[in-house]
């Protein structure tokens, strides 16, 4: 009778705490927190971080465009539209916070796109054409961003490299569903076959040192990038190229958008200003403007480290670990890196037997060989993941992992994250990926492992794919006449546009999503070039925003399956 009783209590339990977070979902999102956890990414922060704060920085009456978010969304939306567009257009780009201090500064500075692992359920729901066409489409991500970092003179400020990249599993029914995955996937892109390997239990202690409980493992080629200077980077370079026609506020949220006279009026605490179009860049916190998209994106925290490697004297340390400092004249140490990957290899890990449980990591690469005005990186292993830990998850005991959801406190940090991301490299690979109890006891306490925390929030889409295109006036609220203002340039019919609901895999879609999204901007919405005239740049049919898409698209589908 007691464990009766004790089920239904759960089963009441669980109902509350879901029906308390459906409650949260339908809520705006507000305004970003003014006082956020500080990324490794953003120290030192970018000379442009504060850009239009001074007293003397006055927001223009009128612009062509109006872009609300400074990540990558938005420079590439400004990048596309200042360089592509016609002469002389003027655009205003917003941002509550610094500048990049949003999810884009926030991420693990993976160019990981998910491959194998969804293919099957892209071509059930869309065929395999379309499916193949999703899978190009994010892996050109890779040689796209880096095609720009080189055409910006970023390379070696951003970090933008390519890696080789492992889907490291712990149990072998996942892993024996990811070798099956992985067959039909190259069966259908024969393409694709001389970039996979799949390394044995044997081969993952010998290859990549993963614990002796590791079972297998998957690689391919993938990128990683420091995306917080290649997003500050491009900027700086438009606020000086476009010095006439391209402003930067910092520290200005857009608090309002109304419709009048056949144009925008956005609103901020700084004044307003009037446009022909808006673009929406701001991924978690998009549905603070688009009461429409509630429930459409979803915000969630994800949490972050950047760990350095415990010393190991017992070698004489190589050339690279010793520099000195551009800010001192001291010289600075680096630990020796006890593995040859230094920059050149990135982690997927699957803890459990579920594809939704799973850690990320990357390591920093090796420092330049030039005094930069920014700290070296010092062979710090960016690890995060562990949103199933969480403390705070008001349905952990019925789910698992919801606690995070509809959170946008990047301030903090859940306990149960942070202590999990502490210690498990630990447990995944080897001693000098973190201390142990074991390590206490030999005069190694976990002290002397400097550990950096720090939160951000995605943009979760209830139908798992982006949202890129013009938004209708059944989501925006807003309607423009047909008779008002002319604008001065020439662009597409005036409207609101969307790029956003990364799924937190923003750096494999944000680019190309938002050089489409600029091109619509510019008037070439009907044209099959999309985001670009290469065929794997062009924009999947099902990114693009739809009534049809945006009725259908359920965020408890979506639940679900996390």
């Amino acid at each position: 009778m007691g464990t009766v009783l004790s089920r239904a209590r759960l089963a009441l339990r669980v109902a509350r705490e879901f029906s308390e977070l459906s409650e949260r979902l339908s809520r705006s999102p507000g305004l970003p927190v003014a006082d956020p956890s500080t990324p490794y990414w953003t120290v030192p922060p970018a000379p442009i971080a504060e850009h239009g704060t001074g007293a003397d920085a006055r927001l223009p009456s009128y612009a062509d465009v109006v872009v609300i978010g400074s990540g990558i969304t938005g420079t590439c939306v400004a990048r596309t539209l200042l360089d592509e567009g016609p002469h002389g257009l003027k655009l205003v780009m917003l941002d509550a916070r610094a500048t990049c201090s949003g999810a884009t500064a926030r991420n693990g500075g993976h160019i990981t796109p998910p491959l194998y692992h969804d293919y099957a359920l892209l071509k059930k729901e869309f065929g395999a054409q379309a499916a193949q066409h999703i899978i190009r489409f994010r892996l050109a991500h890779l040689s796209e961003l880096l095609q720009v970092a080189e055409e910006e003179g970023l390379l070696e400020d951003s970090q933008c490299r390519q890696v080789e990249t492992f889907d490291v599993f712990f149990e072998q029914s996942l892993f024996d569903s990811a070798k099956e995955r992985l067959a039909d996937y190259l069966d259908d892109l024969e393409s694709e076959n001389n970039y996979w390997k799949v390394y044995g239990k044997s081969e993952c202690a010998t290859e990549i040192h993963a614990s002796k409980r590791a079972v297998g493992a998957i690689s391919t080629r993938a990128g990683a990038v420091h995306p917080y200077r290649l997003v500050t980077g491009i900027l700086q370079r438009l606020l000086s190229s476009y010095s006439q026609t391209f402003s930067l506020f910092t520290h200005t949220p857009c608090t309002d958008i109304s419709a009048e006279a056949g144009q925008y009026v956005v609103k901020t605490p700084k004044g307003v200003v009037r446009t022909s179009h808006v673009v929406h860049a701001t991924n978690g916190w998009s549905s603070h403007l688009l009461e429409g998209m509630r429930r459409k994106i979803m915000p969630m925290r994800a949490t972050m480290s950047a760990q350095l490697p415990k010393p190991t004297m017992k070698e004489v340390p190589p050339p690279y670990t010793q520099h000195t400092d551009a800010s001192s004249d001291t010289s600075t140490v680096i630990p020796r890196n006890p593995y040859p990957w230094f920059g050149t290899r990135s982690f997927v890990i699957y803890p459990t037997a579920s594809w939704t449980h799973y850690d990320y990591l990357t390591q920093q690469p090796v420092p330049p060989p030039t005094v930069q005005p920014y700290p070296h990186p010092r062979a710090e292993f960016m690890y995060g993941g562990g949103v199933s830990h969480a403390y705070t998850s008001p349905a952990r005991v019925g789910a698992g992992g919801h606690g995070e959801i509809a959170c946008i406190n990047d301030d903090g940090i859940d306990l149960g994250v942070r202590a999990y991301l502490g210690g498990a490299l630990g447990a995944y690979f080897g001693r000098e990926f973190g201390a142990t109890a074991a390590d206490a006891s030999k005069d190694e306490p976990e002290e002397a492992i400097d550990k950096h925390f720090w939160t951000g929030v995605e943009g979760i889409s209830a139908d798992g794919r982006p949202w890129v295109g013009r938004l209708p006036h059944a989501v925006t609220g807003r309607r423009l006449s047909k008779t008002g203002a002319t604008a001065p340039v020439s662009l597409a019919a005036p409207g609101e546009w969307i790029c956003a609901g990364y799924s937190g895999e923003g750096m494999v879609h944000g680019w190309l999503c938002a050089n489409a999204v600029a091109r619509m901007v510019l008037g070439s919405e009907d044209t099959n070039l999309g985001a670009g005239s290469h065929k794997d740049q062009i924009l999947p049919e099902a990114y693009k925003f739809t009534t049809k898409r945006w009725k259908a698209a359920k965020i408890e589908e979506r639940l679900a399956t996390k």
